[in-house]
């Protein structure tokens, strides 16, 4: 059976995690990774999924780790998205993903850069 739906970059990167990002971040990262014109899964290679994967996990780890409630209207359509917040544990496991990402693609200055900020920070709870 045949699938009737085109396939959509920015869909597919807001998917690759359970965070809401921003459409300008989506974007962002779809031109910083070089697939904003991809149209076809096929197209996309593991490494460039895995750099979309990058750029969304440090946009988590570089940024507030809390978001306010959103609200978009337009006549009788509303979509809702709830506050977000980003516990300590949480960002501890999207920096170990990070470090793993790092380790695959040779990225030795990030690596070190993300071990060296890990290292001084202490959180609190």
């Amino acid at each position: 059976m045949a699938d009737n739906m085109t396939f959509n970059i920015i869909d597919f990167i807001a998917g690759l995690y359970p965070y809401v990002f921003d459409i300008a971040v989506l974007r962002r990262v779809a031109y910083d990774c070089g697939v904003i014109e991809i149209t076809e899964y096929s197209e996309l290679t593991e490494e460039q999924k895995d750099r979309c994967r990058i750029a969304l996990l440090e946009t988590l780890v570089l940024n507030p780790y809390q978001t306010a409630s959103q609200t978009s209207k337009h006549g009788e359509w509303q979509e809702q998205t709830g506050s977000q917040m980003t516990t300590a544990k949480n960002i501890e496991s999207i920096k170990n993903e990070l470090k793993r990402l790092y380790k695959k693609y040779g990225e030795d200055e990030k690596l070190e850069q993300l071990e060296s900020e890990t290292a001084n920070l202490e959180w609190m709870e």
